[in-house]
């Protein structure tokens, strides 16, 4: 993306005469996906893609613009310039440190390195292996994306940030001939191919079609009020939808969070304690700066039970006297 920078910083000094700030988001990505059903191939796509968006902020309302062809990059500009001068509004800015940052993720083997024919392989050896007595069905999706992205603003920062993505996926589905049950497994992160590579395949099927395969048998769950042992993921599941959404600032302000108002408040046990965490790297939701610009930390939403903060961007987080939290 660097050959864009010159171009970008021409716009920003062109243009924050006429406006209170202005940022800049520019992207590139390689993508593959392929989806099996059945060991047989049903799909494959592949593609490339350029973008670019800008936002500006004038009498307290956003312009903003979008483009795949960044020869019309001037004219998105002023798209977003007059939108922003057709409205007022009240948004302000939290105030965020400047960065000037590059950083790319560590990749061991590089998707291209990698044939489209040794990705169908792996994903025939994962369909096979979960194929036990009973499973009828399974279905296999893969994708990996490789992308470059570039953030400028008018106070002066400028991120460069490139990441390679990669997910497999397998469902898995059985039945005795009257109950039908389904397993369901996925591999991946923030690397390279070796995250696949490394990983035993046959095993990560077989398991998965077991899973489907045992549930045949399964007790269903008695209903009541039990004392449990929580499956860490779903554990995490169970609290990214039932906490973390409530915690968007963004919802809270609009009166769509059972959680306004209880800001520091106590809202569970004392032995609660919940994180949103993007820099744990290699993990599938990782990274390192928001949309914004802002640098990513451990936030704690919950510590002993009570609520201590929010998931924030920069304009909510000024309506709350807040720091932005890296969540935009």
């Amino acid at each position: 993306m660097e050959e864009y920078i010159n171009l970008f910083e021409k716009v920003i000094e062109k243009t924050i005469p006429k406006v209170d700030y202005i940022d800049i988001r520019a992207g590139k990505g390689n993508s593959t996906s392929i989806l099996m059903k059945d060991g047989e191939i049903d799909e494959i796509n592949t593609g490339m893609s350029v973008s670019a968006r800008i936002r500006v902020l004038n009498n307290g309302a956003w312009g903003f613009a979008y483009t795949t062809d960044m020869s019309k990059f001037d004219d998105i500009t002023e798209t977003a310039l007059k939108l922003s001068n057709s409205l007022k509004g009240d948004i302000e800015l939290a105030e965020s440190d400047i960065v000037k940052d590059k950083i790319a993720t560590d990749v061991k083997i590089p998707f291209e390195d990698i044939s489209i024919e040794e990705k169908q392989e792996i994903m025939k050896e994962a369909s096979d292996s979960a194929m036990l007595e009973s499973v009828n069905s399974t279905t296999v999706g893969y994708g990996d994306i490789e992308s470059n992205e570039l953030f400028l603003n008018s106070e002066g920062s400028q991120i460069e940030v490139k990441t390679s993505r990669v997910r497999m996926a397998l469902n898995a589905t059985a039945t005795d001939g009257q109950i039908i049950q389904f397993g369901h497994g996925s591999l991946g992160g923030v690397k390279g191919f070796e995250i696949i590579k490394d990983a035993d395949i046959e095993e990560f099927g077989r398991n998965i079609g077991d899973k489907a395969q045992r549930l045949l048998k399964a007790e269903p769950a008695p209903s009541g009020k039990f004392k449990i042992i929580a499956d860490p993921e779903l554990t995490g599941v169970m609290i990214h939808e039932a906490l973390g959404h409530a915690t968007e600032a963004d919802l809270i302000l609009q009166n769509d969070s059972i959680l306004k108002d209880k800001l520091n408040t106590k809202i569970a046990s004392d032995i609660v304690n919940i994180f949103d965490d993007a820099t744990i790297k290699d993990g599938f939701g990782y990274y390192p700066y928001d949309v914004e610009g802002i640098k990513t930390q451990p936030n704690q939403l919950v510590k002993d039970g009570e609520l201590v903060s929010l998931l924030s961007s920069r304009e909510t987080a000024s309506k709350l006297n807040m720091k932005s939290s890296g969540n935009a």
